[in-house]
């Protein structure tokens, strides 16, 4: 449900479960599945963003202080 939430096609989907999971699975299957939360889903794409998201940059910088015991 969420690969459908996120914009893929119901042949993304039947093709990422056949090739992560080894499911043979009918586009019509997906298709009554995502069917019964559409709702949901739009709601979910509709909803009202933050103002502020928290980021956090890291970085760092590895420096040998040891070489051939000294």
């Amino acid at each position: 449900m969420s690969m459908y939430a996120k914009g893929m096609t119901t042949e993304d989907i039947r093709s990422h479960l056949e090739e992560m999971y080894w499911v043979d699975v009918s586009p019509t299957l997906i298709s009554r599945a995502t069917d019964t939360i559409i709702d949901q889903v739009r709601l979910w794409q509709n909803r009202p963003l933050d103002d502020i998201y928290p980021i956090v940059y890291l970085d760092a910088v590895r420096i040998k202080v040891k070489h051939n015991g000294r």
